[in-house]
């Protein structure tokens, strides 16, 4: 598998947790990501590779992956598995589902937790 990362940047948004809500830590936590987002801007405008080293690693980041039908069911069934981490496991349900729409005669041989995409996100993260 071939994994291309799209360049840091604080413009894609970023992923709330439930449990710094929880803690009672989303306002904070929201501050703070919204300082990195502000000062990213400011470094973006003079060199954007510079702006990278500032951008916290709950902002959100495209990724392109390259990878064949066999190592397309070994990362799902790694990163969907119950102790993967949550947002790993979202991006892992979702390409399963797109497997199991493109493949469906091959998908019924790809052993997977029995819960969809959209219950992890509303579980571990927070609408924004």
């Amino acid at each position: 598998m071939t994994q291309t990362p799209q360049m840091l940047t604080a413009r894609l948004g970023y992923a709330v947790p439930h449990r710094f809500a929880q803690a009672g830590f989303e306002p904070r936590y929201r501050s703070a990501m919204d300082a990195a987002a502000q000062a990213y801007e400011e470094l973006a405008d003079w060199n954007p590779h510079v702006a990278a080293y500032i951008v916290p690693n709950g902002f959100n980041r495209r990724v392109l992956f390259s990878l064949n039908l066999r190592e397309a069911f070994a990362f799902c069934q790694l990163r969907s598995a119950a102790q993967a981490h949550f947002s790993m496991r979202r991006v892992a349900e979702r390409v399963a589902l797109e497997i199991r729409r493109v493949h469906p005669l091959l998908a019924k041989y790809m052993s997977l937790p029995e819960e969809p995409w959209q219950a992890i996100e509303s579980q571990h993260f927070l609408q924004t």
